[in-house]
């Protein structure tokens, strides 16, 4: 019953938020968990398909999201603080999360006009990268993020708390195979950028002619050789000290404002 405060850890509604925490958990109930105020909003304003709003009510304070949710049809279940605590993955939780159904996109889902800008990500591996990446897509005016290969969850209440809500505003596709990749990419006309520490071209001097695919490489390994033979180029950015690189999510947020910028997406 929506009004029984559920006291234990024991209760089922616990222990699917438990389960969709873990990859094999959300793969099987196709379901993963949000948490936060503004995520939660999000992904409600933004349609996606709410299962169970999951509340403390001695937590929750925000005036602002107890109204809106006043406004919100769906099942709802309230917890006590101690149990929300247990299952939050923040320090001072805010009191409210939600079951949410995952989205299996692939790339015919991707409309490629004149002057679309993608973020394509081979193999990362760090939640937290993605997510960020995913924010700065949105922020810089990106058609999507395309996942290629054995990629991270976009799922993962890491990832999913790094992009701060525009998970649930930009599409995250999925492509397991490079050659269906390129083969998409040639069909639908996508100029392929690439990114890399070695890479010929200051990533400032570089030509970025939409409809433009820029592409980052795994944390370890880059860009593989079967992707960076078909890119226009090789972007590099410059590194004073001794670092080799930056961060990932660091390096993609400089290289997608510029071409976002250079394809007029922006105008400064």
């Amino acid at each position: 019953m929506p009004g029984e405060v559920i006291s234990s850890v024991q209760n089922p509604v616990v222990k699917r938020v438990r389960s969709i925490k873990t990859r094999k958990g959300r793969v099987r109930e196709q379901a993963f968990w949000v948490e936060g105020l503004l995520p939660v909003m999000q992904a409600i304003e933004a349609g996606w398909e709410i299962q169970t709003l999951v509340k403390a009510p001695e937590l929750l304070r925000s005036e602002e999201a107890n109204r809106f949710l006043e406004t919100v049809v769906r099942e709802e279940r309230l917890v006590s603080a101690d149990v929300f605590e247990r299952i939050s993955d923040r320090d001072g939780p805010a009191g409210l999360g939600a079951i949410v159904s995952t989205r299996d996109l692939g790339l015919g889902s991707v409309d490629v006009k004149t002057n679309t800008l993608i973020s394509i990500l081979v193999e990362p591996q760090d939640p937290g990268n993605l997510g960020t990446i995913i924010r700065t897509s949105y922020c810089a005016g990106a058609t999507a993020v395309v996942l290629v290969g054995n990629a991270t969850d976009q799922y993962d209440s890491r990832s999913v708390r790094a992009s701060m809500g525009s998970l649930f505003r930009i599409p995250v596709v999925r492509e397991q195979k490079i050659d269906g990749l390129l083969g998409w990419a040639s069909e639908v006309g996508l100029n392929l950028v690439g990114t890399s520490a070695k890479g010929d071209a200051n990533y400032r001097d570089a030509e970025y002619v939409p409809p433009l695919g820029i592409v980052l490489g795994n944390e370890q390994k880059g860009i593989p050789e079967e992707i960076a033979s078909v890119c226009t180029s090789l972007l590099s950015i410059p590194v004073l000290g001794t670092i080799s690189s930056l961060n990932l999510s660091a390096a993609a947020a400089i290289i997608i404002y510029e071409a976002a910028f250079r394809a007029g997406l922006h105008d400064s």
